[in-house]
């Protein structure tokens, strides 16, 4: 069975690694974190980097590896994502780990089901920090199942390096969800003694050092601002739908649970299953509780936030692979009718692998700002300096800062200062005074070279003891 991990996992690298350059780099999700790792790369703040001036909202682990991608193999569009093609195969293998132990084939359907799901492809493919976050909790989790039923000390590595990975990915959820499913498992199943194998002080040290190391370096370089951004608004404000996230609390009412039940049918319908064969008297093994304590926990912790994407029901995906390929071990099939069951799963993953090919090559399409950058990039000086006006949508400061390749930075009154071109919202280009419309294209604010210097209205000085409104 070693060998066909080695296989699938061969085989899955292939298709993710080759379509990782393509579409181009074009919208926000993605930009956002490769603004961060360019400025790793460029810069060399490994501790807390930034976006356009702006501290980065999550721990850099993601933007590490894209970093070190993008030093050893040249900066691209393909390394910013390298990081989550590699993590998606990272999660295929815990998921196959943590369905070892039954049926000789359980492992490879478990892994056919993980594949066979729109979400995982999705965030396998894009420069996001969510397949990393979410391979990391599969490695922890699947190490302490693995632990619990009584493997040794690498069980135990795995789950401390997943916890430490998924903080440095994600922040303090990389802890709660894996200690949540396991005092859930605990009570669940009174299995102290196998919790208790999982304690390893010299391994949880480490952990601590590593991640508490990092927030101590990173609170030192970004003061009040890094526990503003990582600290208070990313995980306080997120949950309880304060600040930013207000509005979120009613706008996303529902959409994890909803999301739940509808993105990964029909796997999700072996928790349907297993109900009927534990109401018909079927065993509930401590293996069980376990892989119904990951998902629960996962979905219930998600669903309190304020802030709720369907993303983030990615952490529980292997639970459901493997609780699917356990039904099917279940029924005691014979091989034949096993084969079949794996050569549907993989038919179905094939399917969605390449409906998420076209699917964001279209989005790109759509929703991104590569034509208009590209008009931008033919007007623009290589030195300019180029700021935004107020009202320009933060999607197009941050993807159009990506593909121009420069900061771009908000300014209250930007032809007042010694910028030499500036980005107006559509309907406040007037504002400018005097300046030439460059490139104004519908789906992105308008590109203007403000009047010379000399040209310019002198601006009014404060009074004495005010402080100067503009930015």
């Amino acid at each position: 069975m070693r060998i066909a991990l080695v296989l699938v996992t061969g085989l899955l690298a292939a298709a993710l690694l080759w379509p990782l350059g393509t579409p181009p780099i074009s919208i926000r999700g993605e930009a956002r974190e490769g603004l961060v790792v360019r400025q790793i790369e460029r810069h060399g703040d490994w501790v807390l980097p930034r976006r356009q001036g702006v501290i980065a909202s999550k721990p850099p682990l993601f933007h590490w590896v894209a970093a070190l991608a993008g030093r050893a193999l040249g900066p691209s569009d393909a390394t910013v994502r390298l990081p989550s093609a590699l993590a998606a195969c990272v999660m295929a293998v815990a998921t196959f780990v943590a369905a070892e132990g039954g049926a000789p084939l359980t492992p490879l359907l478990a892994v056919a089901v993980l594949t066979a799901t729109w979400g995982f492809w999705t965030s396998a493919l894009e420069a996001r920090v969510d397949m990393t976050f979410a391979a990391a909790v599969a490695v922890a989790l699947a190490g302490a199942l693995r632990g619990i039923l009584g493997a040794g000390r690498g069980a135990r590595v795995a789950l401390w390096s997943g916890i430490a990975a998924a903080v440095l990915t994600k922040g303090p959820a990389g802890a709660v969800l894996p200690v949540g499913v396991l005092v859930l498992y605990l009570a669940w199943s009174r299995d102290l003694a196998g919790v208790r194998r999982l304690w390893s002080p010299p391994l949880a040290g480490a952990a601590a050092a590593v991640t508490l190391g990092w927030y101590a370096a990173a609170a030192r370089a970004g003061g009040a601002e890094f526990v503003a951004v990582q600290l208070r608004k990313e995980n306080l404000d997120r949950l309880v739908g304060r600040g930013d996230f207000t509005a979120d609390r009613a706008r996303s009412a529902f959409r994890i649970p909803l999301a739940f039940a509808g993105a990964l049918l029909p796997w999700n319908l072996a928790l349907l299953d297993a109900a009927a064969r534990r109401r018909a008297g079927g065993p509930l093994t401590g293996t069980d509780r376990f892989l119904h304590a990951w998902w629960i926990v996962v979905l219930v912790t998600f669903s309190l936030a304020a802030k709720q994407r369907s993303v983030y029901l990615l952490p529980l995906y292997p639970s459901i692979a493997v609780l699917a390929a356990r039904a099917v071990a279940a029924r005691r099939w014979p091989v034949a009718r096993w084969r079949a069951a794996i050569a549907l799963a993989v038919c179905v993953s094939t399917a969605m692998y390449a409906v998420t090919l076209r699917v964001r090559t279209a989005a790109a399409a759509h929703h991104g700002l590569g034509a208009v950058a590209t008009a931008m990039a033919r007007v623009l000086p290589p030195d300019a300096r180029l700021v935004a006006a107020p009202g320009v949508p933060e999607n197009d400061v941050i993807v159009l800062g990506w593909l121009l390749d420069r900061p771009i930075l908000r300014a209250r009154r930007p032809c007042d200062g010694e910028a030499a071109y500036a980005l107006f919202p559509r309907a406040r280009v007037g504002a400018a005074g005097g300046a030439t419309v460059l490139v104004d294209d519908p789906r992105a604010a308008r590109l203007v070279r403000c009047p010379p210097v000399a040209s310019r209205p002198l601006p009014s000085v404060p009074p004495a003891g005010s402080s100067d409104p503009r930015g």
